[in-house]
């Protein structure tokens, strides 16, 4: 057994010295590449006229040449900044891309993994690799030069809250994505009105249904939530609000295990329009650090008002026509507002029943995954079908992100929270 085993450490060995002194083996070695020097870059950095991907597309190379080119031009200060805007300024394309540079360093052995090895070499090399590059990219020209928060959230939905906080102070303006709209006046008397609503008997209630179910162990425990939720129907009727000269029809919404308030407001100035507000019922009672701390993990939590208003303007602010309608979202109240989208729950075609995977894929939402966003709460009630077939998304609360041109940079991006889908229909 032990000659046997001296003898397959042996075979190993020899197999691992014959790979690490290939050619193909040199090749995924980042900086090993960068050393040496790469005719096709060379004559690709002397063309001003064409861009990175037209050369490749353009220029017949071997694999180790293609990924030695890719090296030299996140690592050089004049290309990289022109291929990092190139590769991720369309985050539909993404995959097409990253699909296009694999091909080409995978050569014409197609049943083989070089492609993938030698681009995730390539892309995770701390020094000069792809995410460097675009890390220095986005600080640099979409941080640094952003002056609306909006051009933030086109770019990436999951913005780390204190990251945001200190870009505000630096623009010298406030944590607000979007604008009031006029029916609601000024921010001041926007954040009147959630103050307002925060006095109803509905909110009261919803606190402490809430409370309740965080703190739900065992049979009287839900006792008392079933009495507390039969109390919530019955305080669900319209309401009058009034904001100043300003009055509103404010109706509550009550959601299954939703942990926010929400509300249809109709102006009673104009009741052809109709607004979707939701806000995070927790306040802080206290202003010790310990407290800010708890608040601002109540941001990271999903399906509340930060991470759903990210994703929803993300979408709008890239044209997917499955964005809802968001409007404003004002972190002082932890608040986010939406023009209300009438229609009706999308019917789901049968193949599509039942299977996350199968339904991200439907034809008619298929833009949210080009775009990156993948679904972890797909099914139907979480969409409205408008009046022209398309389906909107209205409750982006448990999602990821994922592009591969555009990887989280350290300090201003984070992981959005989600949950495992639950099934499409209850």
């Amino acid at each position: 057994n032990r000659s046997n085993i001296f003898f397959r450490r042996f075979v190993i060995n020899m197999k691992v010295s014959k790979i690490n002194n290939s050619p193909s083996f040199k090749a995924h070695d980042f900086n090993r590449a960068l050393s040496s020097t790469c005719a096709y870059f060379n004559a690709f950095a002397q063309k001003k006229s064409i861009s990175a991907l037209d050369f490749l597309k353009n220029t017949k190379m071997p694999p180790e040449s293609v990924f030695k080119f890719l090296c030299h031009a996140t690592a050089d200060d004049k290309t990289a900044d022109s291929f990092v805007r190139e590769v991720s300024t369309n985050p539909r394309k993404a995959e097409g891309i990253k699909k296009f540079l694999m091909g080409k360093m995978n050569g014409s052995n197609r049943s083989s993994n070089q492609g993938y090895d030698m681009f995730m070499t390539w892309f995770h090399n701390e020094k000069s690799g792809y995410r460097s590059a675009y890390q220095i990219y986005y600080d640099t020209k979409i941080w640094n030069g952003a002056t609306d928060l909006n051009v933030l959230l086109k770019q990436s939905p999951n913005l780390a809250p204190w990251a945001v906080s200190d870009k505000v102070k630096s623009l010298g303006s406030e944590f607000i994505f979007g604008k009031v709209p006029e029916e609601f006046g000024s921010v001041k008397e926007y954040r009147e009105l959630i103050d307002t609503l925060k006095h109803s008997d509905f909110y009261n209630i919803f606190v402490k249904a809430r409370d309740l179910s965080a703190k739900a162990k065992g049979a009287d425990s839900m006792d008392r939530m079933t009495t507390v939720n039969e109390q919530l129907k019955k305080l669900s009727s319209p309401f009058d609000v009034e904001i100043g000269y300003k009055k509103y029809k404010a109706t509550p919404i009550i959601k299954s295990f939703s942990s926010k308030l929400i509300f249809e407001l109709v102006p009673c100035d104009n009741k052809s329009e109709k607004f979707i507000l939701k806000f995070d019922p927790y306040e802080l009672c206290s202003k010790t650090d310990m407290a800010r701390k708890f608040g601002e993990n109540q941001d990271l939590r999903p399906d509340m008002p930060y991470l759903d208003s990210m994703v929803d303007f993300y979408l709008k602010e890239n044209n997917s026509p499955n964005a809802s309608d968001v409007l404003f979202y004002d972190h002082a109240t932890k608040s986010v507002l939406y023009r209300a989208t009438s229609g009706k729950t999308p019917e789901i075609p049968e193949k599509y029943q039942n299977n996350l995977y199968s339904f991200v894929n439907f034809s008619k939402i298929k833009d949210i995954k080009r775009l990156g966003i993948e679904l972890a709460d797909a099914h139907a009630g979480n969409f409205i079908e408008d009046k022209n077939g398309v389906l909107k998304l209205i409750d982006s609360g448990h999602v990821r992100f994922s592009n591969v041109f555009r990887p989280p940079v350290p300090s201003k991006n984070i992981s959005l929270g989600n949950i495992s889908g639950r099934e499409l229909y209850k």
